[in-house]
């Protein structure tokens, strides 16, 4: 039996390299109606995450951390699989097993950043993503994440550092023109955040974000309303539901007279979500609006006179 199952093993790992995946798992599991050996487990396991059936691989490598629990592999696999799955509890559960068990995957402590994410842990993602990058320092995205975590906390010198170390690898990777743009302007360094701005809107991804910020630079920094106008546009062309962008170019018409024009865009994104209309009475940029007779006439298209 022993022979046949080693055939029946090697056969399975031929299959698996040349990537046909669903007849690997027909073999494997033949072989391992016979018998088992804890070394094969995770070939058939990685078989499973390649067809999409990631129960099966969880299964396999919980399987093989019963077998062999000083191990950390398994461990490791089961971080990623359970962040798949959107098991937050899970993913943090083991990659916390994992590091105990001095684990030197960075992706262990990405997934523990993520997994914190998805929680609003920020401080245990900015651990996670620190320790993520000390295994790889030359990552695009963990410069970029970490960035991000320290930019959250309002640490920008320290983000800046990261994003440009980000730009280095990668200046055409998504998000980095974005950040680096966001920094700087964070920063009072707006021509600079604008260059980034601009170089943003080369890329085949854009954060749809950019629009508006650049139309804020052009609008409230440069006094450049034609361009502040032209980028509103070309922002709502392309991203016609992005409703931050409506609103902001509502309160640009505010800011340049045009009341009535305002107050269609006012009411177009306040019939797309009428959380708009709480923000409308706390904005502090449109309280002279707010005594017109065209917000008047609004809230009674609203109901609300």
């Amino acid at each position: 039996m022993g022979r046949k199952y080693r055939k029946l093993i090697k056969k399975a790992n031929k299959a698996m390299d040349k990537g046909d995946y669903e007849q690997a798992i027909i073999i494997y599991k033949q072989a391992f109606s016979q018998k088992a050996t804890a070394g094969d487990l995770p070939n058939l396991g990685r078989a499973y995450i390649y067809v999409g059936e990631i129960d099966q691989a969880i299964d396999c490598f919980k399987v093989l951390d019963v077998v062999i629990p000083e191990e950390v592999v398994a461990k490791e696999m089961l971080v990623g699989l359970y962040l798949t799955k959107e098991n937050v509890s899970k993913t943090i559960e083991y990659g916390l097993l994992a590091e105990k068990q001095n684990s030197k995957s960075y992706a262990v402590y990405r997934n523990l950043a993520l997994a914190y994410e998805r929680i609003g842990n920020d401080d245990k993602e900015l651990e996670y993503y620190e320790k993520a990058w000390e295994l790889e320092p030359n990552n695009y995205w963990l410069n970029l994440n970490l960035g991000s975590c320290f930019e959250k906390k309002n640490y920008d010198t320290k983000a800046l550092e990261l994003f440009t170390m980000a730009y280095k690898i990668d200046p055409k990777g998504y998000m980095v023109n974005y950040n680096l743009g966001v920094v700087y302007g964070k920063m009072g360094f707006f021509n600079i955040a604008k260059g980034y701005y601009l170089e943003e809107l080369n890329q085949e991804q854009i954060v749809p974000n950019v629009y508006l910020n650049l139309a804020l630079i052009y609008e409230d920094i440069d006094k450049d309303y034609e361009k502040a106008k032209k980028t509103y546009a070309k922002g709502l062309t392309k991203y016609p539901d992005f409703l931050d962008l409506w609103y902001n170019y509502a309160c640009f018409n505010v800011m340049n007279d045009n009341l009535q024009e305002a107050t269609d865009l006012f009411k177009y994104v306040i019939f797309k979500d009428y959380d708009y209309y709480e923000y409308m009475l706390e904005d502090k940029g449109i309280k002279d609006y707010l005594n017109t007779e065209y917000f008047q006439k609004l809230e009674k298209e609203l109901g609300k006179v």
